[in-house]
């Protein structure tokens, strides 16, 4: 399912909630345009995952993030996710080129949980 988030008429946001588990759902994207990010538009995202997820009788909500995503770490963790788990070398092991985020090469994938 894609969900987006808007101001007025213009998307500013969207994720994307997968729910083909049996007892979780996974959020597989989520992003807010630049220009209006640190506005809270990301954790209205969040909110309405976290409201679907429950709503479709799931007990957890999964979602991974790259190491560098600092950011993006701190707003997960403020809603009530928890590292569940670290995979290591994630990033080079299947991009072909490297990605690079607030000027650091993204190597280590981040997985979180929420129970509901």
């Amino acid at each position: 399912m894609i969900f987006g988030g808007f101001i007025e008429d213009e998307l500013v946001g969207c994720y994307i909630l997968d729910t083909n588990n049996q007892g979780s759902a996974e959020i597989k994207n989520i992003a807010v345009e630049a220009k209006h990010q640190n506005q809270g538009i990301g954790k209205s995202l969040l909110t309405h995952a976290i409201q679907t997820t429950k709503s479709l009788y799931k007990q957890q909500l999964i979602i991974a993030t790259a190491d560098t995503s600092t950011m993006q770490l701190g707003l997960y963790q403020k809603t009530g996710f928890k590292i569940i788990e670290v995979q290591k070398d994630y990033f080079p092991k299947h991009y072909k080129n490297p990605i690079f985020e607030n000027g650091m090469q993204c190597v280590d994938r981040i997985v979180l949980r929420m129970e509901l």
